[in-house]
């Protein structure tokens, strides 16, 4: 492999782990708490512990999986394939949890992952459910992609731990509008109708179903 494949190789490794650390640090001890308690409707809960168990396996999994990077480091090489699908469907069947705790409706768990997502952004941006941890009630537009810091501040190790989170979240945007490209067939922007099509989506990037936050992209690694 080239020399200059690996050092990229390496950059983006650095890029990735910092980012990583700097959510982790975000989520740390933060709780979820709902505004209007009051307006909450009680009614019994025969369906809470519909993904309990599954809730349960999957971060037992996850931690058992870190247990053996932490004694074998070329264990890590291969787990990096599903740890991130592990961990996106970890939050997944949490947050339809949370959704069926608000909304008594069943049919919560069968939301679909875009749909899922969209609702609980729109809880967050209204204020209805806010984290204990104020950034991360943050929902991003696209100003996130004019954010800058100083050359190199990817690769450095952060002065304060939550340093690189809003890095991370531009990087995150990218991701999404490159997503949002393949979806849509769009190989380039030199149409008119192309660019109109992007500024629409940017334009929506904080409410719909590629709103970009923090929690949302946080895992326990």
């Amino acid at each position: 492999m080239p020399l200059t494949a690996i050092a990229e190789g390496q950059e983006a490794f650095c890029t990735h782990h910092n980012y990583i650390r700097s959510l982790k640090h975000l989520m740390n001890g933060s709780t979820l708490s709902h505004s209007n308690l009051g307006g909450i409707r009680t009614a019994p809960l025969p369906l809470l512990d519909s993904k309990k168990n599954l809730i349960d396996l999957t971060k037992k999994s996850l931690n058992d999986e870190a247990k053996i990077v932490r004694t074998d480091k070329d264990y890590s090489y291969a787990s990096t394939s599903w740890l991130p699908v592990k961990t996106y469907y970890l939050l997944f069947n949490i947050m339809m949890t949370i959704e069926y705790l608000l909304t008594l409706d069943p049919a919560a768990f069968k939301i679909g992952h875009g749909k899922c997502s969209e609702v609980f952004t729109k809880r967050l941006a209204r204020g209805e459910i806010v984290f204990s941890q104020t950034k991360l009630n943050t929902v991003y537009d696209q100003t996130i992609f004019s954010y800058r810091e100083a050359p190199g501040a990817n690769l450095r190790s952060a002065t304060a731990l939550d340093q690189h989170a809003k890095l991370a979240m531009k990087k995150i945007a990218h991701y999404k509008l490159e997503e949002w490209k393949r979806w849509k067939k769009i190989s380039t922007f030199a149409t008119r109708k192309h660019q109109q099509e992007r500024q629409t989506f940017l334009g929506n990037l904080c409410t719909g179903r590629y709103a970009t936050t923090a929690w949302h992209e946080s895992d326990d690694g």
